[in-house]
């Protein structure tokens, strides 16, 4: 969230550009950008339009998880889940007894990630990780989502499968529409 502010302060002792001695100025804050605005006189301040152009304020990248990536981690848990009528794990896989963030018994474990740059590292230790937490014949699948950083809006999402499962739904679905 973003703290904007706005305030005059007076300069007795300042002139404005029409040469009336004592002015204020109007003092606009974004996050820690600052904005000073004048000196003008009351006339020139109330009577003229004033525009100015501030830098937007620098979003932090890197670092331990915030609580607003640790929110939208949740969020994207719950949503993910139950678009495929799944149920979350405990601490998010945390627990040696519930790995992974969802899972329908039996049938698909889901792993999800979120990442506010452009890309995002596909490793196969991500994808042998959350295949070695599947039981009997579950299907492993990695959810990645690419958000927007200062709206937290996601811009794509993908799901990424083994592909001789991909292959088996596949071709279920097409003798389907045969």
């Amino acid at each position: 969230m973003l703290q904007l502010s706005a305030h005059f302060e007076g300069h007795p002792e300042g002139t404005c550009s029409c040469g009336v001695l004592g002015t204020m100025s109007l003092v606009l804050r974004a996050g820690s950008e600052e904005l000073v605005i004048g000196p003008h006189c009351n006339a020139c301040m109330l009577n003229s339009p004033h525009a100015g152009w501030m830098n937007p304020p620098k979003i932090p990248t890197g670092g331990p998880p915030t609580e607003r990536m640790k929110r939208t981690s949740k969020r994207q848990e719950k949503r993910v889940a139950a678009g495929v009528g799944a149920q979350t794990s405990l601490a998010s896989g945390a627990m040696a007894s519930d790995k992974s963030d969802a899972r329908i018994r039996g049938v698909l474990r889901i792993e999800n990630k979120f990442t506010y740059g452009t890309t995002f590292a596909l490793s196969r230790q991500i994808l042998t990780k959350i295949r070695s937490e599947c039981v009997g014949r579950e299907t492993p699948m990695l959810q990645i989502e690419f958000k927007d950083r200062a709206t937290n809006k996601t811009q794509d999402a993908w799901a990424c499968v083994p592909y001789q499962d991909w292959e088996k739904l596949f071709n279920d679905s097409a003798s389907e529409h045969r």
